[in-house]
C-alpha cells in the first residue's frame, strides 16, 4: 500500500489561550528535535527522493532503493540508543502537533502531538475524535493509541515526509496572511540526514492562492496521513499495539470564577497547593502518577479538562489532565 496524495482540506478550529498557560506549556515542552533550516541530502538518495507533487509514493513494507536513516548513530528501527545517549524509545524520528489560536478554555492545557514516531519503531497517536467542543465540559478526550513500525515501514514514511511531504527543503516557518486565528501545524523530523522543525500557520486554508501552494499541498498531505494514522494501521502500514497507558500526567490548575458548574471536592489525598508549581497568571502545574490522575478522573487516559474542584484554600480551580509522552519530563 502506498502513501498517496489527497485533496486539500480546511483545518480551521476555534482557539483560546492564556498568557500564563502559554508560558507553562513553553516551559514544559521539550525542545524541538533539531535545528531549523535545510537539511542535507538523505544518504544514498542520489536524487531519488524528490521534493515535489510528482515524487513517487513509498510502499511501506516493500524493498527500498534509498535508506533515509536517522541522523544519529542508530537507525530509525534500532532498539539501541542514538548518538545523544538517550533511549531509542525517547528519541523522536517524526512528530506532528497542531494547535494555537482560539480554542475553548482549557484546551491548550491538554494539547499534545497528534503523532509521534520514536526511533525504536513505537508510534503514539490520537485515536478517534478529539474535539473538546463536541465532547463538552468534563468529557474525557479521545485516548491515545500505540502502534509499532518495522524499519522498512519507518523508511517508507520518512521517505514520504522528506519527498512528497516536502520537509526536506522546507524552511523553518510559513505564514498565511489571508486568515486570522488559525491553528499552527508543526512538524519535527530527525531522519534521513535532516534534523529540523517546520511551522506552518493556517495550513489548508486558501492554500491554492499561495505562491508556495506546492509546498503547502505536500505539508497538507503529510498532515492528513499523520493526523489519521489509524487508517494507516488498518491498511497494514503499522501494527496496532493497543491503548497508550501513560505512567505520568501533567495536571494543570486554573483559577476558576464562581459559576453554576458543579464543584467537586479536592481529589488528591496528601497533596496541597504547594505541591503544584505556580507558573503565574493563575495557573499551577504538577506531575501526577497514574494513580493520582485516576483520583481526579478515572477515565482520563487520553486527558480531560473542565473538572472544577474546590482547593484546600477554599477557592475554585478548573483541572486539566494531559498524559505525558515518553520523551516528556513535565
Amino acid at each position: 500500500m502506498q502513501y498517496e496524495r489527497q485533496p486539500p482540506a480546511s483545518m480551521l478550529r476555534l482557539v483560546w489561550s492564556v498568557l500564563g498557560l502559554t508560558i507553562l506549556l513553553a516551559a514544559c515542552s521539550p525542545a524541538p528535535s533539531g535545528t531549523s533550516g535545510k537539511g542535507t541530502t538523505p544518504p544514498g538518495a542520489t536524487g531519488s527522493v524528490e521534493a515535489g507533487p510528482t515524487a513517487a509514493s513509498p510502499t511501506p513494507g516493500g524493498s527500498s532503493t534509498t535508506s533515509p536513516r536517522a541522523s544519529s548513530s542508530a537507525s530509525p528501527g534500532s532498539t539501541s540508543g542514538g548518538g545523544d545517549g538517550r533511549e531509542a524509545s525517547k528519541q523522536i524520528v517524526l512528530r506532528m502537533e497542531q494547535g494555537g489560536g482560539l480554542v475553548p478554555m482549557g484546551s491548550a492545557a491538554t494539547q499534545l502531538p497528534q503523532f509521534t514516531l520514536y526511533r525504536d519503531g513505537t508510534v503514539i497517536y490520537r485515536g478517534g475524535r478529539d474535539d473538546p467542543v463536541a465532547a463538552g465540559p468534563n468529557a474525557p478526550l479521545a485516548p491515545l493509541r500505540v502502534a509499532t513500525m518495522n524499519e522498512e515501514q519507518i523508511e517508507a514514511l520518512v521517505r514520504f515526509a522528506l519527498g512528497p511531504g516536502r520537509l526536506h527543503d522546507a524552511r523553518p516557518r510559513y505564514e498565511n496572511m489571508t486568515v486570522a486565528d488559525a491553528p499552527t501545524t508543526v512538524f519535527s523530523i530527525d531522519a534521513g540526514g535532516v534534523t529540523k522543525s517546520v511551522s506552518i500557520y493556517g495550513l489548508g486554508i486558501n492554500d491554492e492562492r499561495s505562491p508556495e501552494r506546492a509546498e503547502l499541498a505536500g505539508f497538507a498531505d503529510l498532515a492528513r496521513i499523520l493526523g489519521d494514522f489509524e487508517k494507516q494501521v488498518q491498511q497494514g502500514n503499522a501494527t496496532d499495539a493497543g491503548s497508550y497507558e501513560p505512567d505520568r500526567y501533567r495536571a494543570v490548575l486554573m483559577e476558576s470564577a464562581p459559576g453554576d458548574r458543579d464543584v467537586a471536592e479536592w481529589p488528591w489525598e496528601g497533596m496541597t497547593l504547594d505541591d503544584f508549581r505556580d507558573t503565574g497568571g493563575g495557573v499551577r502545574t504538577a506531575v501526577l502518577t497514574r494513580r493520582q490522575a485516576a483520583e481526579s478522573y478515572p477515565e482520563g487516559a487520553g486527558g480531560h479538562t473542565g473538572i472544577v474542584v474546590r482547593g484546600p484554600d477554599g477557592n475554585r480551580y478548573t483541572v486539566a489532565l494531559r498524559p505525558l509522552l515518553p520523551d516528556e519530563e513535565s
